[in-house]
């Protein structure tokens, strides 16, 4: 799915998804630290992580992919059915992107 399809899509739980995949092109390009028995991704340039991420994040974590206070962050299985078919096709890039074969 590009850019446009993403824009064309009904069911966008934000506004503007730009901002969404900018961000995903401008931060998932994670570095894999070893730390702590586990492997950590470290993000470059930082700020806020959209909510959706948080929660690709927990999907990747559960492929030995750790990430810092995973305690506070929902299992998938938890909002799977909640999650709209937009929000599923953007975790779903995400995770491509991270270079885990978790989908949701």
């Amino acid at each position: 799915m590009d850019r446009e399809e993403l824009h064309n899509d009904a069911n966008l739980p934000w506004s503007p998804v730009d901002i969404l995949i900018d961000w995903i092109d401008e931060h998932a390009d994670p570095e894999l630290v070893a730390k702590d028995g586990g492997y950590w991704l470290e993000w470059k340039g930082g700020g806020g992580t959209p909510w959706c991420l948080i929660y690709a994040l927990d999907g990747a974590s559960r492929y030995g992919v750790k990430i810092p206070d995973d305690k506070l962050i929902p299992p998938i299985e938890d909002i799977r059915d909640e999650l709209t078919v937009h929000s599923r096709r953007v975790l779903n890039i995400f995770l491509e992107k991270i270079g885990s074969s978790l989908r949701v």
